[in-house]
């Protein structure tokens, strides 16, 4: 399984929990994914190379919610982090060439994150164990 596949695998197992802890967490990531969805609409249906005069009001529009996207993403990984940090969720680096993961802390992230080394970070509710979000990035 390359790389790509393995992240949509682990992607797949993304949810919410009911723990009480968490709450203000996932209020902001559905925020994120109304917002996110709203910006795939205006993608897809506005011409944004040529527009025409009457879809002003729509790029404004469009404009104002890639913004309001950006601030709440933003503060949704800072929660995500401040979670981390006082254990209401749990931080776990996955190794793609065995396929397993270890639990890591967040200065360990940083540090690996400081190397740029290729990673796969994915964060658990402490509590429930639900897996609630992925990071993958490459460099």
């Amino acid at each position: 399984m390359n790389r790509e596949e393995y992240v949509k695998q682990i992607e797949g197992r993304n949810g919410y929990c009911e723990c009480p802890e968490l709450k203000d967490l996932f209020e902001k990531r559905k925020r994120a994914e109304e917002l996110e969805a709203k910006c795939d609409f205006y993608q897809r249906n506005v011409n944004l190379e040529n527009p025409r005069e009457e879809d002003f009001q729509t790029l404004v529009a469009y404009r104002d919610d890639v913004i309001n996207l950006q601030i709440t993403a933003r503060e949704y990984y800072k929660n995500l982090r401040e979670h981390v940090e006082d254990e209401r969720v749990v931080l776990a680096l996955h190794n793609l060439d065995g396929l397993t993961d270890k639990r890591i802390s967040v200065s360990e992230m940083d540090e690996l994150l400081r190397r740029r080394v290729d990673y796969i970070f994915v964060y658990h509710c402490a509590k429930c164990n639900q897996q609630i979000d992925v990071r993958a990035e490459e460099e």
